[in-house]
């Protein structure tokens, strides 16, 4: 036993809310249908100009000038064209592990749970429910295997059925999930890389999720801060005199939340992927013994909740974004 951790160690009425990215691009793209934005799709915006007023011009791969903008939002994740344009740009470090991933029907899973396995730190196989899809009945969850990015050429090479041998050795009771995946085009590869930005904005540039702060995903933490970022921007816009302030505000509210995470995960990552054995012995030796301490349980949990500020702070998710308590809905609390 590695980590046996409930977000009720925090607040008996709390709990995680894992969801498929369809579901979330879903809820986005009817809002922008509602209020009538206009979406331009097959477009790779690759530079900024600008027009007589000073104002952002979005400039495609291929040269074309889209309209001026007051304001442009980089939310393309880790692979950002655009972060050179922050005020301190820096150089993301990859990692060498990554995992493949794929989508697959959450049949006898628990599904209010995250469940992994691991064979010391060279091995991670996960399961994580993500409710329903729009349009789909069947409850899913999301399958990731951990492995070294240069190992992925072997693994497609090596075909499926090597692939399900390893997990099923690892795993035997999930062979009903992983029944429909039966060719390794079905296994998305991802990579990660560890960059931070300092300013996580530009001249009319602001920078959210792994745009802005990307690193491994081992704290389960990626989509809380990104949607973090996008209220504590969407608040300080409201609120501020120019766009310029806003940038500035939007920065201050995110830069303890972001670097308290960018810093654990760095830490971490080792433990749940590396070729080392001593790491995952000593992982196995005292993680799941340390959560016996209440204290170091709430901490962890608060950390895989996306609460935590620092090792002896926490707050609420309306808190953290600097907003009025309209997510919680309970009172501020800080610690």
């Amino acid at each position: 036993m590695v980590f046996d951790l409930s977000y009720a160690a925090v607040d008996p009425a709390l709990h995680g809310l894992a969801i498929h990215r369809a579901a979330i691009f879903e809820v986005l793209w009817q809002a922008a249908a509602v209020r009538r934005v206009p979406v331009e799709t097959g477009v790779e915006i690759a530079a900024l100009a600008a027009d007589a007023e000073g104002r952002p011009v979005p400039v495609t791969a291929a040269g074309r000038r889209l309209p001026a903008v007051d304001l442009v939002v980089d939310a393309t994740g880790s692979g950002s064209a655009l972060r050179p344009l922050a005020r301190a740009p820096v150089r993301p470090r990859p990692y060498a592990y990554g995992a493949v991933w794929a989508t697959v029907p959450a049949a006898g899973l628990w599904l209010d749970r995250l469940e992994q396995r691991f064979r010391a730190a060279r091995e991670m196989l996960g399961l994580l429910p993500v409710g329903r899809m729009p349009g789909d009945d069947v409850p899913r969850a999301i399958l990731f295997w951990s492995l070294r990015v240069a190992e992925h050429p072997a693994l497609v090479a090596a075909g499926i059925g090597a692939w399900r041998r390893r997990v099923l050795d690892l795993w035997p009771e999930i062979e009903p999930v992983i029944a429909g995946i039966t060719d390794p085009a079905q296994l998305t590869l991802a990579r990660y890389a560890q960059a931070t930005l300092r300013q996580p904005f530009g001249d009319r540039i602001a920078f959210i999720g792994d745009a802005a702060h990307s690193t491994s995903p081992q704290l389960g933490a990626g989509v809380t801060m990104a949607m973090l970022d996008g209220a504590a921007l969407a608040d300080a816009l409201a609120a501020a005199p120019d766009i310029p302030a806003a940038l500035a505000a939007y920065a201050a509210r995110r830069r303890r939340h972001i670097r308290f995470y960018q810093r654990m995960s760095a830490l971490l990552t080792p433990a749940f992927q590396s070729d080392q054995r001593w790491i995952g012995t000593f992982r196995d030796l005292a993680f799941h013994p340390s959560t016996r301490v209440p204290w170091l349980r709430r901490r962890m949990v608060e950390t895989f909740a996306g609460l935590a500020l620092g090792p002896f702070a926490a707050a609420t998710p309306a808190a953290l974004a600097g907003m009025p308590d309209r997510i919680s809905g309970r009172a501020l609390e800080v610690r």
